[in-house]
């Protein structure tokens, strides 16, 4: 197992960044999402049902058309 760091060590590695990780998902399938009632709506033709007033959605929208931004629903 590699050294443990602190929390200002850790805290650093953020500040300095100079490359971004990719993460490049391989699988044919995967069947965690099968087990969500969402998914149970999907494939029997139905409405999600979510709740198109809540603001969370629209606040990861925003979120991600800015570079290294954070989530909130405030």
């Amino acid at each position: 197992m590699g050294a443990l760091i602190g929390f200002d060590e850790f805290d650093g590695m953020f500040e300095s960044l100079q490359h971004s990780a990719f993460r490049l998902e391989t699988r044919r399938r995967y069947r965690s999402d099968e087990q969500t009632e969402t998914y149970r709506r999907f494939a029997a033709g139905q409405a999600p049902g979510w709740d198109l007033d809540d603001p969370t959605p629209g606040a990861v929208r925003a979120a991600n058309r800015r570079p290294w931004a954070s989530v909130s629903s405030e």
